[in-house]
This record gives C-alpha cells, structure tokens and sequence, in this order.
C-alpha cells in the first residue's frame, strides 16, 4: 500500500453507494499510498452526507502526505475556508509540532467551494464510554448552560483508529467486527439519555504510517467532516491534560508527539464556511473528570476506558488505561461501585501494588501520574502504605534496558 518512490497521493472524485443499509462515500488512492479509502455511515443518516465533498478526505490523508513527503492532489471540491486554513496553519502547526515526523506538501484540489447547509443543525460530541467523553457529555448536554443552539443534540462513534490500526484484510475485519460489537453495546447509553447514535465506520486508519495517538484528532475530524451537511458543532473530548499543565507543566516530561495535546490549536482550523470543532474539557484533568462523573449510574453501566486490544465490553482490569481509572475511583473511594465494568479482585494485590509503586517512582515524568498523586494527597490516601520498597525497586529496575534485554532473551529461550 506504501511506496517510497512517488511523489504524490492522488485522491479521485468521491463516490456515493448505498446498499445493505448503509451509505458510503469513497475514493481510490495512488501514488504515495494506494487503495480504496471509504467512510460510511447507516443509510438513515443520508442527510447528513455531502457526495460532493472531498473535506474528509483531504484532513484524513493530510497526515499520510506529509509523512510521507507527498504531495497530495484530490480531484474533487473542497471547502475553500477548509483548504485555507491547512495550508496557512494546520500544516506549519503539524511541522513545528512533530520536528522531523512532518514536512509541508503542496495541495492541490479539483474544485473550491464555500459550503453552505442550511439544514446543519447536529450538534455532536463522540461517545466511547471513557472519561473523556462522560464528561464531555455531562459539560455540554446534561448539566449544559450555554446557547442552546450549542447544547449537544448527537452522539457519535467513529471506527477511525482508536479501535485498533490494521493494513491487511484479515486485522481490518477483526477491527471492523470489534467497532460492530461495541456499538451495540454502546448505543444503549444513547437510549437511556435520549439521544440519536450516529456511527461512522472507516479504513482511514489503514493509509496511517503511525499510531493512532500520533493521528487521532485529524482522524475524528475527517469522520466528522464526513458528517458535516448536518454536522454544524462537533466537540471534541480533551485528552485529559488541563490547560495549566499544558503551558505550565512544572517538571520535565517525556516528550511525544500525540496530537491530542495541540487540539485546542488545531480544531478552530478544521473548519469550513458551516462546520467548526471545539475540545472539550479542557479546563478538567482527567482526575477532576472522574470526579465529576463517579456518582453517575450509568457511568457505572457503561464506564469502558480499556486499552487491550482485545477486549469489546468489559474492562480487562490490568492494562495500563483500567489501572489508572480504577486507582482514580479507588482513592475517591467510589471503586466498589464499578464491580459491573471491573474485575475487582484483579485489582487487589500485586497488580495495585506495583501500579502504585510506578506512580510514585514516575511522577514526576507523567501528568497523569502527577495528577493521581495530587488527588491521594487531597484525599488523605496513603499510597506509600499500599506498596513496598522492594516493589518500587523492582518497578524501576523494569524501566531499564537490562531488564528489557533480559525479558527479551528470555522470550526468545
């Protein structure tokens, strides 16, 4: 699907189909990266699909050309307020922030247009069952106080990445039955609140040379940009970083290239003459966010902040994400009430152990660790009390490369 050798991704003039109940836009890819790049979305939700629009496309590949030092030509229209702002700040912001990973293309387009739809009037935010979007949910919708014309009206849940990346047939329809399997699930929190699910379903992720941490907010916006002939507002839940820590983080970090920490930046550029995007709870740590949405009984139904790749409904209860988010509701001492979404005997001894002993030794080099210590600290909660020296040792000792040449070797036995 990759090649070194070309110097350009040449994007087609979409394509509208429809057929077994759903509604798909696509395109075929060449050059840089090649294939058939598609979004789609349930046939019921036909309005809100613009087969002209080639606004997707451009933000879902503009992180593929730049990686790949293409320049990226689409042959079909694109909003001209859209195209104004990648070129102008979008590209220059990606170069700056990524260093060497990035580099400006020339874009050229088939067509500019200045979209206008006046039947856009979706207000939506993404619903994954984490924190981030629990909270977004509760700041914009249920405890909203704002226009009401900005109060969320839509549900959406994108298969953009975030449920996994894959390249060949076989991993695409694994992800692709994953993404089926945790919207159902999913889609019964939207029920219960009174709210329509809108689901996209995507292989943008496949012409993705990085992570999806590394590309997560175009990927969003080129789902919602697919959206956007009914899609006026769509917030974007923050990643859990307050803005204090963003400009005054305090320690030194190990430096990433997630571009959930530019979002505020970003989002007022992907944009176009009627769709614009805001983050979320930006002001919130993702401590204060649990915080806020703890007490909540369907919170506790359908809390799902898991990272293994494996897991659709519940929580696996030992990956990194789940020990986090159970060590936040253990200290505020709402755990006991999450049994239904936790294994909670999984999370007593070592496994709290050893997490605890991590978050004391890295602290200082992670936000969120930073942010968990924080709230022991408010809470009275002694997390010195609930590990041992000799598992901090160990814990550190499983931070060097030694131990990682060892395990490595040991693999290999």
């Amino acid at each position: 699907m990759f090649s070194a050798s070309q110097q350009q991704i040449r994007v087609s003039k979409p394509v509208l189909s429809e057929g077994n109940g759903a509604v798909t836009l696509s395109v075929q890819v060449t050059g840089g990266v090649s294939g058939t790049c598609f979004y789609s979305t349930d046939a019921a939700n036909r309005d809100f699909v613009d087969e002209s629009s080639s606004d997707c496309f451009l933000i879902g590949l503009l992180y593929t050309a730049m990686y790949a030092g293409c320049d990226l030509v689409l042959e079909g229209d694109v909003s001209r307020k859209l195209l104004f702002h990648v070129r102008h700040y979008v590209m220059p912001m990606l170069e700056a922030f990524t260093d060497w990973r990035l580099h400006p293309v020339d874009i050229r387009v088939g067509g500019l247009v200045s979209r206008g739809y006046p039947d856009a009037d979706a207000v939506g935010t993404g619903f994954s069952g984490g924190i981030d979007s629990f909270h977004t949910i509760r700041e914009f919708y249920l405890d909203y106080h704002g226009p009401p014309e900005d109060r969320v009206n839509t549900l959406l849940f994108f298969n953009v990445g975030s449920h996994g990346m894959g390249h060949d047939k076989a991993r695409l329809a694994w992800l692709e039955n994953k993404f089926s399997e945790r919207r159902k699930v999913l889609s019964g929190y939207a029920k219960d609140i009174g709210l329509p699910f809108v689901s996209v379903d995507s292989n943008v992720h496949a012409f993705m040379q990085s992570g999806h941490l590394q590309t997560s907010t175009l990927a969003s916006l080129s789902a919602a940009l697919f959206l956007s002939r009914r899609l006026r507002l769509y917030y974007l839940a923050s990643l859990g970083i307050s803005y204090h820590d963003m400009f005054y983080p305090g320690r030194e970090l190990e430096r990433d290239h997630d571009l959930e920490k530019i979002e505020d930046f970003l989002l007022p550029h992907l944009c176009t003459e009627t769709f614009s995007a805001v983050s979320g709870g930006s002001a919130c740590t993702r401590v204060r966010k649990t915080e806020a949405i703890c007490r909540d009984p369907l919170v506790m139904k359908y809390l799902n902040v898991c990272g293994n790749p494996g897991t659709t409904a519940k929580n696996c209860s030992v990956c990194f994400k789940c020990l986090r988010t159970m060590m936040a509701l253990e200290i505020l001492g709402e755990l006991h009430r999450f049994a239904d979404v936790f294994d909670l005997k999984r999370f007593s001894g070592r496994e709290r152990s050893r997490f605890i002993a991590l978050l004391l030794n890295d602290r200082k080099k992670d936000l969120f660790f930073q942010d968990l210590c924080d709230l022991a600290e408010r809470m009275n909660y002694d997390l010195k009390s609930k590990t041992t020296l000799a598992t901090r040792l160990y814990m550190r000792f499983t931070e060097t490369r030694l131990y990682a040449f060892l395990r490595a070797r040991l693999r290999g036995a």
